[in-house]
C-alpha cells in the first residue's frame, strides 16, 4: 500500500559514512574534546588579568556547608595591668636615659618668689634623643612637725619620672597628668628630711646599694668624731624616715639601713670610749 520514498537527485541528504568520508576528504575531522580544548585555550588567552583580588574570607564555607555571615566569637582580651614588681624589674633598662633626662632639664623661666607654687612648670630639655624628660616636678618641703611655723617653708624642686616613684612608693599621692611633654605638673611633697630626698630618689633610679652605703658610712681611715657620727646618724634616720613616709618597697634598702645604723652605733660607742679614756 505504501511505497518507499527515495530522495531525489537534488536533495542534500547523505549517509553517515558519506559524511565521515566528506570530513576526512576536507581535513576537518576534529574530535569533540579537541575542539572544546581549543575553544577554552582561546578564551583563556583573551581573559583580562584582574588588577586586584577581593578577599572573600569572611564568606568562607564551613565543613557543614553553611556560610559564615558574621565574625567568629573572640575571647575577651587579657588584663593589661602590669604589676609593680614587673616594672621594677624592667626599669634598669631605661636607667641611663631617665637619668640623662633629669640632668639635661631646666626651667624655661625663672621661678618667682611669690610664696605660691604654680600648678605647672614649663621645662626645656637639651637632648630629647638620648634622654627621657621628666614627667613631674616635686616641690619637696619639710613636714609641719619638722618645720618652724613662724618661718617661711623652704621648697626645693626635683624633676622626676612618675613611673619610678609609682613602682616603688606605696604611699605616693595620685599625681596629676601633664598637658604636654614640655609642661609638667608641680607636686608638693612633705617629707621628714627634705635634705636627704635626693639620695633616696637617686637610689630608686640606680638601685646601687653599695654606693649609698659607702656614702652613709665614714671612711675607714678617717678620724671619727662624736659630732660627725651624730650627723651621719641623723642623715640615716632622715633617709629612713623619707622612705617610710613614701612607703618605699625595697628589701635591700632597709637591710642596708640596718647595717649602717649598727655600724655607726659601734663607731659612736668606740668614740665615746676613747674620749673617756683620754
Amino acid at each position: 500500500m505504501f511505497s518507499r520514498r527515495h530522495p531525489t537527485s537534488g536533495a542534500s541528504a547523505c549517509s553517515s559514512g558519506q559524511r565521515r568520508r566528506a570530513r576526512r576528504a576536507s581535513g576537518n575531522f576534529t574530535p569533540l574534546v579537541s575542539r572544546l580544548a581549543a575553544k577554552h585555550k582561546m578564551m583563556v588567552s583573551h581573559r583580562r588579568i584582574p588588577l586586584s583580588v577581593i578577599n572573600t574570607a569572611s564568606k568562607a564555607v564551613t565543613s557543614s556547608g553553611t556560610a559564615l555571615t558574621s565574625e567568629p566569637a573572640m575571647s575577651p582580651p587579657a588584663s593589661t595591668t602590669v604589676s609593680d614588681e614587673y616594672i621594677r624589674e624592667k626599669l634598669p633598662l631605661f636607667q641611663d636615659s631617665m637619668l640623662a633626662g633629669l640632668r639635661d632639664v631646666r626651667l624655661a623661666t625663672q621661678l618667682q618668689r611669690s610664696g605660691f607654687l604654680p600648678k605647672e612648670l614649663q621645662i626645656i630639655a637639651n637632648d630629647y634623643l638620648s634622654g627621657i624628660p621628666p614627667t613631674h616636678m616635686l616641690a619637696v618641703h619639710a613636714s609641719r612637725s619638722e618645720s618652724n611655723a613662724s618661718s617661711k617653708t623652704k621648697v626645693t624642686l626635683f624633676p622626676t619620672h612618675e613611673i619610678v616613684l609609682s613602682a616603688h612608693c606605696a604611699n605616693l599621692p595620685k599625681l596629676p597628668e601633664s598637658s604636654c611633654p614640655s609642661v609638667i605638673p608641680v607636686v608638693p611633697l612633705a617629707l621628714p628630711s627634705p635634705a636627704m630626698y635626693p639620695y633616696l630618689q637617686n637610689y630608686l633610679y640606680t638601685k646601687n646599694v653599695t654606693a649609698l652605703e659607702n656614702f652613709l658610712l665614714p671612711v675607714s681611715h678617717a678620724p671619727t668624731h662624736v659630732t660627725g657620727l651624730m650627723r651621719r646618724l641623723l642623715a640615716v634616720h632622715g633617709l629612713w624616715g623619707n622612705a617610710c613616709a613614701l612607703g618605699v618597697i625595697d628589701a635591700p634598702f632597709y637591710s642596708m639601713i640596718e647595717r649602717v645604723w649598727a655600724s655607726l652605733h659601734q663607731c659612736l660607742s668606740a668614740a665615746h670610749a676613747s674620749t673617756a679614756s683620754a
